[in-house]
């Protein structure tokens, strides 16, 4: 089992290394737009999964004997794969044939801090500050002004809310996974829990897109236009970031970890200016300037300590 630096002594660190996930994240919500149009989304799931699987238990095996999974692990990892391999995959990749990919990156990754937070206060127990839930504000605000701002539209009906709607199950989804992979990542490093996660959803996948999908027949004409945005999402947005974020989880806290999702929507509309020519507005920016300062809000750790030192002080006092 890897053992982590005390987050005291490495925080700056642990916050670089979370802000690197949300960043290569929100590249994804491009890259997966793109190569969606051309590849049925359980096949585009299962060759995501196909590549990024091997290198992940090559780079796990380099480290070392792999890690031994007890049995009590077993169930939450099977459950960790079936969720956030395939459930939550899944709702993101179907749901942007559905609805705009900046209604994706605002709400699939903009709610889930506030879900995480919630399901980490009533499973394990976790303490929300008043500066954390004044930052989580803050943080929704700034998402509002995003929203808000134009760059996602009143067009689409019936079928973009359902789009919509499957990005808020899939953050829902997301929320729990972080829960779950909090508490695996006690036993097991968070390069084991993201290796053997990923080898548990793959085989789910390639099943559900062989009984569901066409996908592999029309691949060999669709790969040529669809390779660029696969890649991305296989070898730079599936493992690298979700290592990043189990081990922030870790070191952090559930709470203070999927905070920095807010930065997820920023990256994704700023991705989407960049690369597809898309308008920012003025409210855009300033929704993004205080989804930073919620973020900060949030994960700064001073208050607990703070907080710990005066209690500290007030049994001391005590006759």
């Amino acid at each position: 089992m890897e053992t982590d630096r005390s987050p005291q002594r490495t925080p700056t660190a642990t916050y670089l290394m979370l802000l690197a996930a949300v960043l290569l994240w929100g590249g994804n919500w491009v890259a997966a737009k793109l190569a969606v149009g051309a590849v049925p989304p359980i096949t585009l799931a299962t060759l995501r999964y196909a590549v990024a699987a091997p290198l992940l238990l090559l780079w796990l095996a380099r480290q070392g004997p792999l890690p031994r999974v007890e049995r009590r692990d077993l169930l939450p990892l099977l459950a960790l794969g079936v969720l956030y391999g395939v459930a939550s995959n899944l709702l993101f990749l179907v749901g942007l044939q559905f609805a705009p990919s900046v209604d994706g990156a605002i709400l699939y990754p903009g709610f889930q801090p506030v879900f995480a937070a919630l399901i980490a206060v009533v499973l394990l127990g976790e303490l929300l500050r008043g500066r954390q839930l004044f930052g989580f504000a803050v943080a929704l605000a700034g998402l509002v002004l995003v929203v808000g701002g134009g760059q996602a539209s009143a067009s689409g009906g019936q079928a973009r809310l359902l789009g919509d709607l499957m990005f808020l199950a899939g953050a829902i989804i997301w929320a729990y996974t972080n829960v779950l992979a909090r508490l695996i990542s006690r036993r097991l490093s968070p390069m084991a829990v993201t290796t053997y996660s990923a080898l548990i959803c793959l085989p789910l996948l390639l099943l559900l897109s062989l009984l569901l999908e066409d996908g592999w027949a029309r691949l060999p004409s669709a790969l040529p236009w669809a390779w660029p945005s696969l890649g991305y999402m296989a070898l730079v947005s599936t493992g690298p970031p979700t290592l990043f974020f189990y081990t922030g989880i870790r070191r952090l806290g559930v709470a203070r970890a999927s905070a920095f999702s807010y930065l997820i929507p920023v990256s994704g509309v700023a991705f989407t200016v960049l690369l597809l020519g898309e308008a920012v507005l003025p409210l855009q920016i300033a929704g993004g300037l205080l989804v930073l300062v919620g973020l900060w809000l949030v994960s700064r750790p001073a208050t607990a300590s703070s907080v710990q030192q005066l209690r500290i002080l007030r049994q001391e006092s005590r006759p």
